[in-house]
């Protein structure tokens, strides 16, 4: 081999060690990015029954892009509530279970809710609902007791909008923190109603709201929100 030859292997090599570096950098940015989210499952559970929570309405959206479980949430005590196990089962029009959160990722928010405010009403949403065999028609729904101890956050929701564009159907909005510590790994359970009826649903993830500050937010939703009343909960962290 020419001296020529092994030198233009040698930068070579070195162009490819760059390459492999600049992924793995990468990937740990998303890992950093994604925080405590693991792909690994966790079973729902509900150990005893809450009388304290109230399911207002428990309906299904679907469309061409996908279909999602969505639950209003009102709490009748005077206390508020953290880490709450929600059991889903979803069914079709022949009464065959088709699909239940049962297993969830370690970390997903679709398997509980983080946080119910006293006296406070609010949307969860499971925006992964994967029927298998049959058109996802009904819902059933299991609540259970709070895990954890609720912590002293105000989260809130504004400048609410519902709209589409060329990726689909969203909401977008202003997630607000009014407390002192900064927040992350927040969810954003966000709907867009015609009436009582919702009309497209969705959840996402926003990584970080600073203490006393607030982030824009814009969830892709299944559905039909363009037109509609949009609302959105906004949860903390799980806490437990």
């Amino acid at each position: 081999m020419s001296r020529r030859s092994a030198a233009l292997l040698t930068l070579l090599a070195a162009i490819a060690l760059a390459g492999c570096e600049s992924t793995e950098q990468e990937s740990a940015k998303i890992a950093k990015r994604l925080g405590h989210q693991r792909a690994s499952a966790a079973v729902t559970k509900i150990k005893g029954a809450n009388s304290s929570v109230r399911i207002v309405s428990a309906q299904i959206v679907s469309s061409a892009g996908g279909t999602a479980a969505v639950l209003e949430l009102s709490n009748s005590s005077s206390h508020a509530q953290a880490d709450i196990p929600i059991l889903i089962t979803v069914y079709d029009a022949a009464g065959k279970a088709v699909y239940s959160n049962s297993t969830v990722g370690e970390s997903s928010p679709s398997g509980e809710l983080s946080l119910l405010g006293a006296h406070a009403t609010v949307w969860w949403v499971d925006s992964n609902v994967l029927a298998s065999g049959g058109t996802p028609v009904r819902v059933v729904v299991k609540i259970g007791a709070p895990t954890a101890s609720p912590p002293a956050q105000s989260l809130s929701a504004s400048r609410l909008a519902s709209g589409s564009n060329f990726v689909g159907p969203f909401i977008s909005g202003s997630a607000n923190n009014s407390s002192a510590a900064a927040e992350t790994d927040v969810t954003v359970y966000a709907v867009a109603l015609a009436g009582a009826r919702v009309v497209a649903a969705g959840q996402s993830l926003i990584p970080s709201l600073p203490a006393h500050g607030s982030a824009s937010f814009q969830v892709n939703v299944d559905g039909k929100a363009k037109g509609a009343t949009p609302a959105a909960t906004i949860a903390p962290a799980h806490l437990g």
